[in-house]
């Protein structure tokens, strides 16, 4: 076939690949060469914390928001989680502290009907 770029080995190479990945029992980030870690970002900010802040909606309705932002005054891009779930649980403030503390704001929103 012209143009064709495969060769007899290259499904040998697959499986070979394939096979590696099945090797593998733990990803990369959970092995204990954590190299990569220190490239992530530190945390270098106090954190400002409101509790229960309600949004309005067209309709009425109020959605309940923990807000965490840094202490510092200033514009700081937001990530926002919706969930139907507590915003006081272990993992939820973890991520809000991370956020907030690499200088994002983070408001965890619980959903309508909550």
């Amino acid at each position: 076939m012209a143009g064709s770029t495969m060769t007899a080995a290259d499904p040998a190479r697959a499986r070979s690949v394939g096979q590696e990945s099945k090797n593998r029992k733990t990803a990369w980030f959970a092995t204990e060469e954590n190299s990569w870690k220190a490239n992530l970002s530190r945390p270098e900010h106090e954190i400002k914390f409101e509790f229960d802040a309600k949004i309005p909606l067209r309709d009425g309705v109020q959605l309940s928001a923990n807000i965490w932002r840094p202490s510092r005054p200033g514009n700081f891009p937001v990530v926002i989680m919706y969930t139907p779930y507590d915003l006081t649980s272990n993992w939820a403030m973890g991520e809000a502290q991370y956020f907030t503390s690499c200088e994002y704001a983070f408001a965890g929103i619980v959903l309508r009907g909550r």
